[in-house]
C-alpha cells in the first residue's frame, strides 16, 4: 500500500498511524523519529525491561513519562526481611525465657493458667503382676509440674518458656510489620481485602502454643511429645515469620501488577514535575551564550571608544586654547 510522503511514520516499523494503533511522541526527538506506534514502543520496552531502554529513549536520552491508574506502592520492609535484624530480636527471647523460668520456678502459675486451674491432668497406668498372688498394680504418671521440679527440669522448663516467648515475639513483630505496611500504603482498603484470609489464619496461628498444649497434655497426656514440639518450634518460628512477610509482600506486588501503566506523549508540563532542567535544545543554549559574549564585547569596545573620544576632545580643546592665547599676546605686543 502506497502512502503519501507527507504522512508521519513510526520510527520502529516505518508504518503510518492506524485507527487501532495510534501514534505517540514519548520523548524529545523530532523529525522522522518523533512518532512511534503505541504497540511498537510497548513491545520495545518489554524487550528491554532490565535495560536503560525501558525507561529512557536511546536517541535523546529523555526519560519516558509513564502514568498509572493508581500511584505505585513503594513499601520499605528491609528491616523485616533482614535476617540479622530479626534474628537479633529472637535472640532477646533467650534471656526473657530464662528470666521467666527463674521467676516461675516454684509456683509454676503459668502451668495453672494453661490448665485453667491448679489441678493438673494425669494418667493412671495399670500393670499386671504375674506372681502367684497375681493382681493389677496401678499408679499415676508424673505431672508436668513434677517434671519441671525434678533435677533435670531446668532444661525442659527453659525450652517450654523459650517456645512460648518466641511465639509471643513473632506476634509482636507481626503487629509492627502490619502497622508499618498499612502506614506506608496508599490503597489500604484493597490491601486489607486481598490479604484478609491469609492474615486471619496467620493470627489464629499464634494460639498454636495453647492449642498444642491442650491436645498433647490435656488430650492424651504426652509431655514428651509436647516438649519435642517446643524444641522444634524454637527453630521453626523465625521461618514462619519470614513466610508471613513474603506472603504480604507478594500481595503488594500483585497490587502493582494489576495497576496498568500508560505511556504519555512527552511535554514540558508533564516532565517538569519529575525532572528540573532546561528544556531548550543545547544548540539554542550555546547560541544564546555566544550572543551574550558578543554583546558584552561590543559594550566594552564602545566604552573604550567613548573614552578615547573624550580624551581626544579634551586634548584638542587645550591645544586650541593655547594657540588662541599666543595669538592674542602677539597682537598686544604689536
Amino acid at each position: 500500500m502506497d502512502y503519501c510522503d507527507d504522512l508521519d511514520e513510526c520510527r520502529i516499523c516505518f508504518d503510518v498511524e492506524k485507527r487501532n494503533n495510534e501514534f505517540i511522541s514519548p520523548c524529545r526527538c523530532s523529525g522522522t523519529s518523533k512518532y512511534v506506534h503505541i504497540k511498537c514502543i510497548t513491545r520495545w520496552r518489554n524487550m528491554n525491561k532490565q535495560g536503560e531502554a525501558y525507561n529512557h529513549c536511546m536517541e535523546c536520552k529523555e526519560r519516558y513519562i509513564v502514568t498509572r491508574n493508581f500511584e505505585r506502592e513503594m513499601v520499605n520492609i528491609r528491616f523485616y526481611k533482614n535476617k540479622k535484624s530479626t534474628n537479633s530480636i529472637y535472640c532477646m527471647s533467650i534471656p526473657t525465657a530464662f528470666l521467666m523460668c527463674l521467676l516461675d520456678s516454684t509456683t509454676l502459675h503459668f502451668i495453672d493458667f494453661l490448665n485453667g486451674s491448679s489441678k493438673e491432668p494425669i494418667e493412671e497406668i495399670c500393670i499386671y503382676d504375674g506372681n502367684k498372688d497375681s493382681h493389677i498394680k496401678c499408679f499415676n504418671t508424673t505431672t508436668l509440674k513434677q517434671e519441671f521440679r525434678s533435677e533435670d527440669g531446668i532444661y525442659t522448663r527453659t525450652f517450654f518458656y523459650l517456645y512460648f516467648v518466641m511465639n509471643a515475639f513473632t506476634f509482636i513483630l507481626s503487629c509492627f510489620f502490619m502497622r508499618d505496611i498499612i502506614k506506608q500504603l496508599k490503597r489500604k482498603r484493597i490491601f486489607i481485602i486481598d490479604s484478609c484470609c491469609q492474615n486471619i489464619c496467620w493470627y489464629l496461628l499464634f494460639f498454636k502454643f495453647i492449642l498444642l498444649y491442650k491436645i498433647t497434655i490435656g488430650g492424651f497426656y504426652s509431655p514428651g511429645s509436647f516438649m519435642g514440639i517446643c524444641i522444634a518450634g524454637i527453630f521453626i518460628e523465625p521461618v514462619l515469620f519470614k513466610f508471613f512477610v513474603n506472603t504480604n509482600e507478594r500481595v503488594i506486588q500483585d497490587m502493582n501488577t494489576d495497576n496498568p501503566e500508560k505511556l504519555r506523549s512527552w511535554s514540558e508540563e508533564l516532565a517538569i514535575d519529575n525532572i528540573a532542567f532546561d528544556f531548550r535544545n543545547i544548540n539554542e543554549i550555546e547560541i544564546e551564550v555566544e550572543v551574550d559574549t558578543e554583546v558584552e564585547l561590543e559594550e566594552v569596545n564602545l566604552n573604550e571608544l567613548e573614552g578615547s573620544e573624550t580624551v581626544g576632545s579634551s586634548d584638542y580643546e587645550s591645544e586650541g586654547s593655547s594657540d588662541f592665547e599666543t595669538a592674542s599676546d602677539d597682537e598686544d605686543d604689536l
